[in-house]
């Protein structure tokens, strides 16, 4: 909000909009557009070592791809946001599972910064 010089008041309305826990945007993509539909992931939060959180990702229709070096372009979806509606103490895991890939990747997110 500082970035796009609003107000005092329009700060704080848009930071109570915020979960408590903050949010967590996924940005997402594949070589086909209907494999990087974000129906097929599955986001877990971990604190430690423990569940917290979990929850389907949305049936969301990929984005057309664009060039990156290479030549490669890759669709692509930036539009699942988890949203953390509880305080949650760092470092934690956020894992996303590809039911379509069978595979999954941890991130630790060690800072909300």
């Amino acid at each position: 909000m500082e970035n796009k010089m609003a107000s005092e008041q329009q700060t704080h309305e848009a930071i109570s909009r915020l979960p408590e826990g903050g949010q967590i945007i996924v940005h997402y993509q594949q070589l086909t557009i209907e494999s990087a539909n974000t129906k097929w992931l599955e986001y877990v939060v971990m604190a430690d070592e423990k569940e917290i959180y979990r929850r389907q990702g949305s049936n969301d229709i990929a984005s057309r791809p664009t060039n990156y070096s290479g030549g490669i372009g890759y669709w692509w979806n930036v539009v699942d946001i988890v949203n953390l509606n509880q305080p949650i103490s760092f470092p934690f895991d956020f894992v996303v599972i590809s039911n379509l890939a069978t595979k999954r990747d941890t991130f630790t997110i060690s800072s909300p910064k």
